[in-house]
């Protein structure tokens, strides 16, 4: 897990972690992680989490077989 951070000022942070963060456990982490003192000292960091639903499920089927034919996670399994 790794953030991408661009420092607008010393003081100002903005981080932009992309991926799927759809369980409590995974927003958790997020959230100790941009506000934890000991890792993130000086202004406090604020956490938003920006969710997009899509419905059509000719989209998510595209996107399902995408990432099933390409994501190394699915390596070595059949269909």
């Amino acid at each position: 897990h790794s953030f991408s951070t661009l420092s607008i000022e010393q003081q100002d942070r903005i981080a932009i972690f992309d991926a799927t963060n759809s369980t409590d456990k995974r927003r958790r982490w997020v959230l100790e992680e941009c506000t934890d003192p000991a890792k993130r000292p000086g202004k406090p960091t604020g956490v938003v989490f920006v969710e997009s639903i899509c419905d059509d499920e000719e989209l998510l089927n595209e996107n399902f077989r995408f990432k099933v034919t390409n994501s190394p996670d699915y390596l070595g399994v059949s269909e």
